[in-house]
Protein backbone atom coordinates (compact mmCIF):
# COMPACT_ATOMS: atom_id res chain seq x y z
CA UNK A 1 0.00 0.00 0.00
CA UNK A 2 1.55 3.24 -1.63
CA UNK A 3 1.21 6.75 1.02
CA UNK A 4 1.26 8.60 -2.66
CA UNK A 5 -1.72 10.29 -3.08
CA UNK A 6 -1.36 10.39 -6.34
CA UNK A 7 -0.89 7.32 -7.02
CA UNK A 8 -3.75 6.20 -4.83
CA UNK A 9 -5.91 8.17 -7.52
CA UNK A 10 -4.55 5.92 -10.12
CA UNK A 11 -5.72 3.02 -8.27
CA UNK A 12 -8.76 3.64 -6.90
CA UNK A 13 -9.98 5.53 -10.30
CA UNK A 14 -8.46 2.75 -12.38
CA UNK A 15 -6.79 5.09 -14.71
CA UNK A 16 -3.78 4.98 -16.62
CA UNK A 17 -1.24 2.22 -17.22
CA UNK A 18 0.70 0.29 -15.02
CA UNK A 19 3.64 2.38 -16.55
CA UNK A 20 2.03 5.64 -15.40
CA UNK A 21 1.74 4.39 -11.77
CA UNK A 22 5.41 2.65 -11.92
CA UNK A 23 6.32 5.55 -13.32
CA UNK A 24 5.68 7.22 -9.91
CA UNK A 25 7.23 4.65 -7.56
CA UNK A 26 10.57 4.74 -6.19
CA UNK A 27 11.34 8.57 -8.21
CA UNK A 28 14.48 10.32 -7.17
CA UNK A 29 15.61 13.78 -7.46
CA UNK A 30 18.48 15.99 -7.08
CA UNK A 31 19.83 19.67 -7.35
CA UNK A 32 22.27 21.22 -9.39
CA UNK A 33 24.01 24.34 -8.72
CA UNK A 34 27.46 25.27 -11.02
CA UNK A 35 29.13 21.81 -10.30
CA UNK A 36 27.84 21.29 -6.79
CA UNK A 37 25.27 18.10 -7.20
CA UNK A 38 23.45 17.65 -3.89
CA UNK A 39 22.40 13.88 -2.40
CA UNK A 40 19.42 12.08 -4.12
CA UNK A 41 16.07 12.51 -2.04
CA UNK A 42 12.76 9.83 -2.91
CA UNK A 43 9.90 12.02 -3.79
CA UNK A 44 7.48 10.91 -1.83
CA UNK A 45 4.46 12.56 -3.13
CA UNK A 46 5.03 14.82 -5.73
CA UNK A 47 5.59 14.62 -9.85
CA UNK A 48 8.41 15.17 -11.59
CA UNK A 49 8.67 18.28 -12.41
CA UNK A 50 9.43 18.83 -16.47
CA UNK A 51 8.17 15.61 -16.62
CA UNK A 52 5.93 14.89 -20.20
CA UNK A 53 3.48 12.76 -18.48
CA UNK A 54 3.35 15.59 -15.41
CA UNK A 55 0.47 17.42 -16.46
CA UNK A 56 -1.42 14.32 -17.58
CA UNK A 57 -0.64 12.72 -13.79
CA UNK A 58 -1.63 16.11 -12.49
CA UNK A 59 -4.26 16.68 -14.49
CA UNK A 60 -6.16 12.93 -13.53
CA UNK A 61 -5.01 13.82 -9.24
CA UNK A 62 -7.25 17.18 -9.23
CA UNK A 63 -9.95 15.82 -11.02
CA UNK A 64 -12.02 15.12 -8.27
CA UNK A 65 -11.16 18.68 -6.35
CA UNK A 66 -12.93 20.29 -9.83
CA UNK A 67 -15.64 18.11 -9.77
CA UNK A 68 -16.04 18.73 -6.08
CA UNK A 69 -16.41 22.51 -6.54
CA UNK A 70 -18.67 22.26 -9.66
CA UNK A 71 -21.03 21.81 -6.94
CA UNK A 72 -20.63 25.46 -5.34
CA UNK A 73 -19.08 26.86 -8.49
CA UNK A 74 -17.59 26.69 -12.31
CA UNK A 75 -14.13 26.03 -11.42
CA UNK A 76 -10.71 26.51 -13.81
CA UNK A 77 -7.73 25.02 -13.84
CA UNK A 78 -4.62 25.50 -16.31
CA UNK A 79 -1.40 23.75 -15.07
CA UNK A 80 -1.30 23.86 -11.11
CA UNK A 81 -3.37 27.23 -11.24
CA UNK A 82 -7.05 27.10 -10.58
CA UNK A 83 -9.82 29.95 -10.64
CA UNK A 84 -13.58 29.73 -9.17
CA UNK A 85 -16.55 31.76 -10.57
CA UNK A 86 -19.44 31.90 -8.28
CA UNK A 87 -22.37 33.24 -10.18
CA UNK A 88 -25.81 34.42 -8.16
CA UNK A 89 -28.18 37.38 -8.34
CA UNK A 90 -28.24 37.29 -4.43
CA UNK A 91 -25.02 38.94 -3.67
CA UNK A 92 -24.89 36.75 0.04
CA UNK A 93 -25.18 33.87 -1.53
CA UNK A 94 -22.73 34.32 -4.20
CA UNK A 95 -20.37 35.52 -0.63
CA UNK A 96 -21.33 32.15 0.74
CA UNK A 97 -20.60 29.93 -2.12
CA UNK A 98 -17.49 31.59 -2.91
CA UNK A 99 -16.13 30.60 0.92
CA UNK A 100 -17.45 27.37 0.37
CA UNK A 101 -15.28 26.88 -2.08
CA UNK A 102 -12.64 28.13 -0.71
CA UNK A 103 -12.91 26.03 2.57
CA UNK A 104 -13.56 22.56 -0.14
CA UNK A 105 -10.28 23.41 -2.25
CA UNK A 106 -8.56 23.80 1.21
CA UNK A 107 -9.39 21.16 2.85
CA UNK A 108 -8.86 18.81 -0.05
CA UNK A 109 -5.28 20.10 -0.54
CA UNK A 110 -4.73 19.38 2.99
CA UNK A 111 -6.17 16.13 2.45
CA UNK A 112 -3.93 15.21 -0.51
CA UNK A 113 -0.90 16.22 0.78
CA UNK A 114 -0.70 19.60 -0.67
CA UNK A 115 -0.17 23.03 0.46
CA UNK A 116 -2.56 25.84 -0.08
CA UNK A 117 -1.98 29.46 0.50
CA UNK A 118 -4.89 31.02 1.09
CA UNK A 119 -2.82 34.53 1.12
CA UNK A 120 -3.12 34.39 -2.29
CA UNK A 121 -6.87 33.50 -2.28
CA UNK A 122 -7.95 37.07 -4.29
CA UNK A 123 -12.11 37.63 -4.98
CA UNK A 124 -13.43 40.17 -7.54
CA UNK A 125 -17.36 40.60 -7.47
CA UNK A 126 -18.90 42.24 -10.37
CA UNK A 127 -21.50 43.69 -10.21
CA UNK A 128 -24.57 45.13 -12.63
CA UNK A 129 -25.08 47.88 -10.06
CA UNK A 130 -21.77 49.55 -10.90
CA UNK A 131 -20.29 48.37 -7.50
CA UNK A 132 -17.16 45.91 -7.05
CA UNK A 133 -16.54 44.02 -4.52
CA UNK A 134 -13.27 42.75 -3.38
CA UNK A 135 -10.87 41.26 -1.23
CA UNK A 136 -8.76 38.05 0.38
CA UNK A 137 -10.13 34.93 1.61
CA UNK A 138 -11.07 35.52 5.10
CA UNK A 139 -11.44 38.83 5.11
CA UNK A 140 -14.48 40.89 5.14
CA UNK A 141 -15.50 41.61 1.18
CA UNK A 142 -14.84 45.85 0.73
CA UNK A 143 -17.00 47.61 -1.47
CA UNK A 144 -16.01 50.43 -4.14
CA UNK A 145 -18.18 52.52 -6.13
CA UNK A 146 -16.88 52.76 -9.88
Amino acid sequence: MTNNPIIKVFQSENVGSKSDQSYLENRTQRVKIGNFRSTSGILAKRIPQGSILGPKIFNVFINDLLVTLSKFCVPGNYADDNTICCIHTNKHTMLQNLQTACNVAITWFDQNLMQANPEKFHFLVLSPFQSIYSGFAGRPAKQTDV
